[in-house]
C-alpha cells in the first residue's frame, strides 16, 4: 500500500490502522459526552428562537465592527473600544448582547453566531443556515457512530450496481436454457408414460405423405404432442380450423389484439383456461378498408359520396376489437396494465409527435433522448400530377429515387416504404420492378434480402404495416390536386373514424429516421375542411416534419422541469469546471439530469450525467434504476456517468475531476471511427446472443464405466446395474426409459435384449429414477396460442 507516494510496510500499515481506530474512538467519546446534538429532529421552535437571537446579535455585532467580545484579542481592544464610544447606542446594548451570546453558547451555536454575523444573514436566512449546520452535525455524528454509513461510498455503491447489472443480465441469458431444459424433461417423462401416443407421433414423423391432420393428431396423441410442443403460434382463424373445440391450453396470448375482432377471438379463448390480451388501443382497429376499395370505383367521386362509402367500409364505428372489450371487462388497475417505456425509436423525436397528441398517448409514454442531433425527420415536397388523386406518378418517382439513394448512403440500414393508399403502393412497387428489369442489380438484391435477411425492403399500404419496423421509413402520401390545381381534402383511411390511429402506426415504424414525401404542405390544407381527427393530425405532422422534428410548440403540453437544489449544485460545479451542460435533457417521461455536449459540436450530446436524486429514487425497481435506464441510454449512443450524493458532499472536487475525465473519454469515443447505429456499436451492447444458448462442450460422463462388460445379466448385482444406470445419466442428457435401456445394453456388450435383461434393467432404471423427484404428470405450464 502507498500513502502520499510512500510505500508502507505491513508494520507501518498496521500503525496507520491503529491510529485511525484511536481517532474514531476519540471522536466517538467526545460526541457521546456532548448531548446537544441529540435533540429531536423536529426543531422548529428551537430554530425559530435561535434565528430570533441571531437576528439581533448579527446586527449588533456588525454595527460594533467586531466579533463576539470574548473572542477579541487584547491588542485590538483599544481600537474597538474607541469604535464603541463613537456608536454609543451599541455600547448600551452590550449587556443584552452578552446575555444573548451566552444563550447561543449554551445551545452550542456560538461559532454559528459568528458566521451569521460575518455573512450578515437575517431572519429566514439565519434559520436556514442553522438548520444546515445541524443537519451536517447530525450526518457527521452518524457517520462516526455507524459503520454502515461510514462505508457508504460512491465506489462501493458503483461496485454493487455493476455487480447487480452483470448478475441480472446473466440471469436473463440463462433463462432460455432453463426453459428448454424444463420442457425437455417434461417431454421425456411424457414419452415414458404414453408409449402408445409416442408410437403414433413417431409413425407420423416417418411418413412422407398422407399425414394426419393436426386436429386428428391431437385427438390421438393429445398429451405427448403438447409436451413436445408446449407453445403453439397461429392466427385465431387458423386455431379455429386446426384445433379441436375443447380446452387444450393453460393460457392463450393475443398479440396486436387491437386488430382482432371479438368474433375471431372467441374460438381461441374457448380453448384455454386463461387469456392474456396484448395490444395498443391507439393503433390500427379492425378494418376492411382496402378490401372494400372496389366499392369506391374510380377516383372521381364527390367528397360527399366518398365519405358515405368510407362510413360503410369502416368496422371501427360499429365493432370493437377484443382488446377494447377486455379493457372494458377488466378495468385498471387490477385487470389492465399499461407498459409505458418506448424502445423502438433510437431518437425520441421519432415517437414524440404521437406521444404528445391528446387523442393518442397524451404524453404518457416514457421516451429516451438520443445523443445525436442529426436530422431524423424530413419532409420532401414532390411535384404533382394534375387530376391524379389515387396515385401521384411524380411522387412515386421521387420515392423510387429516395430508395436508390438510401441503398447508396445507408447500406447497413433496412428500409420500408409506407403508402397512404393501396393504389399508390402498387404504383411504387411496379416502378421498383421496372427499375430491376431495366438492369439495376443492386436494387434487385435489396428487394430480395436488404441489409438483413429478416428485414427486406417492403412497400405496403398504411393498413398492412402494424407490427413492422425498419431502420428507415419513407412515408408517401399519394394524394394530389384535382382539375384546376385544387387540393381535394380526401385522405383515404385517415378520413375514417380511427384515422389518427392509422397515422400513429405509420409515423412510428422507424428506428432511425423518417422521410415524408408529399406534394403539399401543412399550409396548403384548410383546417375548416379537415373533418376527422386523422386528417387534422396529418396537418400537424406535416408541420412537424417541415421543422425536422424539432417544433412541438403548437400542440405540446409539456411544462418545464426545473432542477432541484442537489442537481443545481452539481450543475454549477461542473459548469464552472468547463463542462458544456444542458439540464433536464429530453422531451417527456425520462429526462437526463445533465447532458454534456461535444466541445466543438454544440448540440452533439456525448455524456449522460445522472445523480442519485429524485429520478433515481422514484424508480419502482432496482432493475429499472440500476440497469435498464443506463442500458437503454447506451443503446441510443450515450456514455453514462453516475455521481453519488455521498461522494459529492464529501469529495466535491474529486467528483468534478471524475466527471471531467468521463466527459473527455466520451468526446474521444464520439470522434472515433465507430459511429452510432453501426453494426459494431450494436454488437457492443447486445445482452443476449443466440450462440450463447449453444453448449460450450459435449456432455461428458463422470469417470469410467463402473462395470466390466462381457458377462451374462445374472452375473451383475443390482448395485452394479444401478451404478451403470447412474453413470450413463451423469452426462446430463435426457433419455426415455427405452433409450436408457438401449444405452445400458450397449455398454454391457449385449447384441439383443431378452426378457431377463429387460426385467433386470427396468428394475434398476426404476430405482435410479426414484432417487430423483419426478415432475408431476401434468403437461400444463408453458403453453400458449398467439394471434400472430
Amino acid at each position: 500500500m502507498r500513502l502520499d507516494g510512500k510505500e508502507l510496510s505491513n508494520l507501518e500499515l498496521r500503525g496507520v490502522v491503529e491510529w485511525v481506530d484511536n481517532q474514531l474512538q476519540r471522536w466517538a467519546s467526545i460526541s457521546v459526552e456532548s448531548e446537544s446534538h441529540m435533540a429531536p429532529l423536529d426543531m422548529s421552535e428551537t430554530l425559530s428562537d435561535a434565528a430570533e437571537l441571531l437576528k439581533h446579535v448579527s446586527g449588533q455585532i456588525r454595527s460594533s465592527g467586531c466579533p463576539l467580545l470574548k473572542q477579541s484579542p487584547l491588542e485590538d481592544m483599544s481600537s474597538r473600544i474607541r469604535l464603541l464610544l463613537e456608536r454609543s447606542h451599541v455600547l448600551f446594548n452590550l449587556p443584552d448582547l452578552q446575555i444573548k451570546e451566552q444563550m447561543l453558547e449554551s445551545m452550542g451555536l456560538g461559532e454559528a453566531a459568528v458566521e451569521v454575523a460575518r455573512q450578515n444573514l437575517r431572519g429566514s436566512d439565519a434559520e436556514e443556515f442553522i438548520r444546515s449546520v445541524r443537519c451536517s452535525s447530525l450526518l457527521e455524528h452518524l457517520n462516526f457512530r455507524d459503520d454502515r454509513l461510514r462505508r457508504f461510498t460512491g465506489d462501493a455503491l458503483g461496485s454493487i450496481s455493476n455487480e447487480y447489472r452483470s448478475t441480472d443480465q446473466a440471469h436473463i441469458k440463462c433463462g432460455a436454457k432453463r426453459v428448454l431444459r424444463s420442457v425437455a424433461e417434461r417431454a421425456v417423462l411424457e414419452r415414458n408414460l404414453q408409449p402408445v401416443e409416442e408410437a403414433v407421433v413417431l409413425k407420423q414423423a416417418r411418413l412422407k405423405s398422407r399425414h394426419m391432420s393436426t386436429r386428428q393428431l391431437l385427438q390421438k396423441a393429445p398429451n405427448i404432442l403438447r409436451r413436445l410442443k408446449p407453445c403453439w403460434a397461429m392466427s385465431p382463424l387458423l386455431a379455429a380450423e386446426m384445433l379441436p373445440l375443447k380446452k387444450l391450453f393453460d393460457v392463450v396470448i393475443f398479440d396486436e389484439a387491437s386488430q382482432v375482432t371479438p368474433a375471431d377471438a372467441a374460438g381461441s379463448i374457448m380453448r384455454a383456461d386463461q387469456a392474456v390480451v396484448c395490444g395498443d388501443t391507439k393503433q390500427l382497429p379492425p378494418t376492411r378498408f382496402f378490401a372494400g376499395s372496389s366499392a369506391l370505383g374510380e377516383d372521381d367521386h364527390d367528397e360527399e359520396d366518398y365519405d358515405e362509402v368510407i362510413a360503410e367500409v369502416s368496422l371501427a364505428s360499429g365493432l370493437e376489437s377484443v382488446l377494447e372489450v377486455m379493457a372494458a371487462l377488466l378495468p385498471e388497475p387490477y385487470g389492465t396494465l399499461h407498459l409505458q417505456w418506448h424502445y423502438r425509436s433510437r431518437d425520441e423525436r421519432l415517437i414524440q409527435f404521437s406521444n404528445q397528441q391528446r387523442s393518442l398517448y397524451n404524453n404518457s409514454l416514457t421516451t429516451f433522448p438520443g445523443a445525436s442531433k442529426d436530422r431524423r425527420i424530413t419532409l420532401i415536397r414532390a411535384e404533382y400530377d394534375i387530376g391524379k388523386t389515387g396515385s401521384q406518378f411524380k411522387e412515386a418517382e421521387s420515392v423510387i429515387e429516395l430508395v436508390l439513394n438510401h441503398i447508396e448512403s445507408y447500406p447497413n440500414e433496412s428500409l420500408g416504404v409506407i403508402a397512404f393508399g393501396g393504389k399508390h403502393a402498387e404504383t411504387i412497387s411496379e416502378g421498383l420492378r421496372q427499375e430491376v428489369m431495366g438492369g439495376n442489380s443492386e436494387l434487385g438484391r435489396w428487394l430480395e434480402s436488404g441489409p438483413h435477411k429478416e428485414e427486406s425492403l417492403f412497400v405496403k399500404n398504411i393498413e398492412r404495416v402494424q407490427g413492422d419496423e425498419r431502420d428507415a421509413i419513407i412515408l408517401t402520401m399519394g394524394y394530389g390536386r384535382g382539375e384546376g390545381g385544387k387540393l381535394r381534402h380526401q385522405f383515404g383511411p385517415l378520413n375514417m373514424e380511427g384515422g389518427e390511429r392509422r397515422l400513429n402506426v405509420a409515423v412510428t415504424r422507424a428506428r432511425n429516421r423518417v422521410t415524408m414525401v408529399a406534394s403539399f404542405g401543412a399550409d396548403d390544407l384548410d383546417p375548416n375542411r379537415l373533418r376527422s381527427e386523422g386528417s387534422q393530425m396529418l396537418r400537424r405532422y406535416l408541420a412537424y416534419a417541415e421543422s425536422g422534428g424539432n417544433d412541438l410548440t403548437a400542440f405540446s403540453n409539456v411544462s418545464e422541469h426545473p432542477m432541484n437544489p442537489f442537481e443545481q449544485d452539481i450543475y454549477d460545479g461542473l459548469t464552472k469546471a468547463g463542462l458544456p451542460l444542458v439540464s433536464q435533457y429530453g422531451s417527456a417521461g425520462y429526462r437526463i439530469d445533465l447532458a454534456a455536449q461535444h466541445p466543438n459540436k454544440l448540440g452533439r450530446m456525448v455524456l449522460a450525467i445522472e445523480a442519485d436524486g429524485v429520478a433515481y429514487h422514484s424508480s419502482p425497481s432496482a432493475r429499472e434504476r440500476d440497469r435498464l435506464r443506463q442500458q437503454h441510454l447506451e443503446r441510443l449512443g450515450w456514455k453514462f456517468h453516475r455521481i453519488w450524493s455521498t461522494d459529492w458532499f464529501h469529495n466535491r472536487e474529486q467528483e468534478i475531476e471524475k466527471a471531467l475525465a468521463a466527459w473527455k473519454k466520451a468526446v474521444d469515443l464520439a470522434d472515433s471511427a465507430i459511429t452510432f447505429g453501426s453494426e459494431e456499436a450494436m454488437k457492443s451492447i447486445d445482452i443476449e446472443r443466440s450462440d450463447e444458448l449453444m453448449p460450450s462442450k459435449l456432455s461428458i460422463r463422470e469417470g469410467n464405466c463402473p462395470v466390466q462388460p462381457g458377462y451374462t445379466i445374472d452375473k451383475y448385482s443390482g448395485r452394479e446395474l444401478d451404478d451403470l444406470i447412474r453413470w450413463i445419466m451423469s452426462d446430463g442428457l435426457l433419455r426415455t426409459d427405452q433409450e436408457l435401456m438401449m444405452e445400458a445394453t450397449r455398454e454391457l456388450g449385449f447384441g439383443r435384449t431378452g426378457s431377463r435383461i429387460r426385467s433386470a434393467l427396468e428394475e434398476s432404471i426404476n430405482r435410479s429414477r426414484s432417487s430423483t423427484e419426478r415432475p408431476r404428470r401434468s403437461w400444463r405450464g408453458t403453453s400458449g396460442v398467439s394471434s400472430k
